[in-house]
């Protein structure tokens, strides 16, 4: 295995700026529906649902409008081999959905694969694409999105952020 070398914020910016908003509304869209699953007549069924399984609805929303929003478009490839969606944008980045904590990083079961995502090792025949992730941080009630971040993880730092 190989370090993937790591593009800079500004080339994130440019090659991923063209798909931002689609990006980001695919989050605001899956949380909508967790707000939706609030709502008066439905809310005893959310009542009792953890934080994980909270985050695993908002995730499966979050991959439903990624896919209505982005396939077809040009330089994008959905991929889903691995257990979760796969943004490919051209040949530069490869992004995921998470949620974040305070700190940026993503909130997950540290598993081998989640670990060589966050060192930017080449893993399962994927090239030299730098691995991103667009996640969410949830206030301190959860009741509402308080930051939407693009990440570039770098082992247990980041090489980068940005809002």
């Amino acid at each position: 295995m190989q370090r993937i070398p790591i593009r800079s914020e500004s080339e994130a910016k440019v090659q991923l700026g063209p798909h931002l908003t689609d990006l980001i509304e695919s989050i605001r869209f899956g949380f909508a529906k967790w707000g939706e699953l609030g709502k008066d007549e439905l809310r005893s069924l959310r009542a009792p649902l953890s934080a994980r399984t909270r985050a695993n609805f908002i995730y499966d929303h979050i991959v439903h409008e990624a896919d209505r929003r982005l396939t077809g478009k040009p330089g994008v490839v959905l991929v889903r081999d691995r257990g979760f969606l796969e943004v490919h944008v051209g040949n530069e980045f490869i992004v995921r959905f998470k949620k974040l904590d305070a700190a940026g990083r993503s909130r997950n079961v540290r598993t081998k694969q989640q670990a060589l995502f966050s060192m930017q090792v080449t893993m399962f025949g994927l090239g030299d694409e730098t691995l991103v992730t667009v996640g969410y941080q949830l206030n301190e009630l959860a009741t509402e999105i308080a930051y939407i971040k693009v990440v570039c993880p770098d082992g247990n730092h980041k090489a980068w952020l940005f809002s």
